[in-house]
């Protein structure tokens, strides 16, 4: 260990600093009994500089190469969602003030029927025939994930994003072990070494728990239903959630966005005539509870309008004594 780590700090760390991508091989000498020593191999991980790191299919939601999950209750809308999602990316259109960066794509509907898909696509007012798309029922057999997506490589070799509608039920298996932590992280991490090794990236759908009014969004990476590996293992995960789950009429909806490495983010949306989701703006919430110095601003107020700018509060506390 201690000729590993003095290696590490002296022959080779200069190198790795000084060049860009590395595929070094390094032999040391094994520890044995015997007198003639055998050679390991050692291979030092290719290192990535950060502009190779910050590529995005939406800027600051899906990194290359990930696994990314969409996720929400049966009927929710995520699909719905998704799909119009795809089709303004597909454009180049800004996604919620995010820059889209298209690539050729594949739509994989893994949990329904060819028919049911275009069913879906003709009452959002799409065009089914213009998307590259592969259903369940196109194949013989059932086929695990990485097998279905190689298939779509031969219909469509340039495809780098692949989209699967209900990601998983491509787990291997069935019953409750194949949710289970251990064959969730092994499926997922074979989905992310074949992204690495194709240069693909893969958005999924997911089912998640019902959620309950005013949750907290820093638990919805663990609403996934099954194992805690989904939201352990995924990249971004997107939450589509009703904005009133008590209330089977509501058609408001919920967007959480929670990337692995950015801030979340929220947005509310409804159904429109057609069916679409569309963002919403809601009149914001007065805060329940207010600081004693907040009151007594309130009270201060001399005259019956019911806002006042921010300069206003700023003047008033800035009145106040230091200690305050």
């Amino acid at each position: 260990k201690r000729k590993v780590a003095n290696f590490f700090h002296t022959s080779v760390h200069s190198k790795l600093c000084a060049t860009r991508r590395h595929e070094a091989f390094v032999t040391l000498p094994a520890a044995t009994a015997t007198t003639t020593a055998k050679t390991h191999t050692l291979k030092l991980l290719e290192i990535l500089e950060e502009d190779e790191v910050a590529r995005f299919l939406i800027e600051g939601w899906f990194p290359i190469q990930g696994v990314h999950l969409v996720g929400g209750p049966s009927g929710v809308g995520k699909s719905r969602w998704l799909l119009k999602l795809i089709e303004t990316w597909q454009r180049g259109e800004n996604v919620f003030g995010h820059a889209s960066h298209p690539v050729p794509f594949v739509y994989i509907v893994a949990d329904r029927g060819r028919r049911d898909a275009f069913a879906t696509m003709y009452q959002m007012k799409m065009n089914p025939k213009t998307w590259p798309l592969i259903a369940h029922d196109d194949v013989d057999a059932i086929e695990t994930a990485d097998q279905i997506i190689k298939r779509s490589l031969k219909y469509f070799p340039k495809a780098k994003l692949f989209v699967i509608e209900g990601l998983a039920s491509l787990l291997p298996g069935g019953g409750d072990k194949a949710n289970s932590n251990g064959a969730v992280q092994a499926f997922l991490k074979k989905l992310s070494h074949f992204n690495k090794q194709h240069d693909t990236t893969i958005i999924g759908t997911v089912h998640t728990s019902k959620v309950k009014k005013d949750s907290e969004y820093d638990i919805a990476r663990e609403k996934i239903l099954g194992a805690s590996a989904w939201g352990g293992y995924a990249n971004t995960i997107i939450s589509v959630a009703p904005s009133d789950p008590k209330n089977p009429l509501d058609t408001e909806r919920v967007i959480t966005v929670l990337p692995r490495n950015a801030p979340v983010e929220l947005y509310d949306l409804g159904f429109n005539k057609d069916g679409l989701l569309e963002r919403i703006e809601k009149p914001k919430e007065t805060p329940k509870l207010l600081s004693k110095h907040m009151k007594a601003f309130l009270a201060s107020r001399t005259d019956d309008l019911e806002e006042f700018e921010t300069k206003d509060v700023v003047e008033y506390f800035a009145a106040l004594e230091p200690s305050h």
